[in-house]
């Protein structure tokens, strides 16, 4: 899938109302990004989870 920014669902002002978690799966966008970092979703939601690190931690870690 390609991202098209000047298209009319992505450009939409209903659209652009709602939460960015809502827009994009509206927009059709969630499954794009989740097959691009799906091998680094599970990893990073158990950093996140992990409540004795620090984000800045898990961020310096990842870059």
């Amino acid at each position: 899938m390609r991202l098209d920014l000047n298209s009319s669902t992505i450009n939409d002002p209903d659209l652009m109302r709602l939460p960015h978690r809502r827009r994009m799966e509206n927009a059709g966008m969630v499954p794009m990004w989740e097959g691009l970092f799906a091998a680094d979703l599970e990893p990073l939601k158990m950093a996140l989870r992990d409540l004795d690190r620090s984000l800045e931690f898990v961020i310096q870690e990842a870059a």
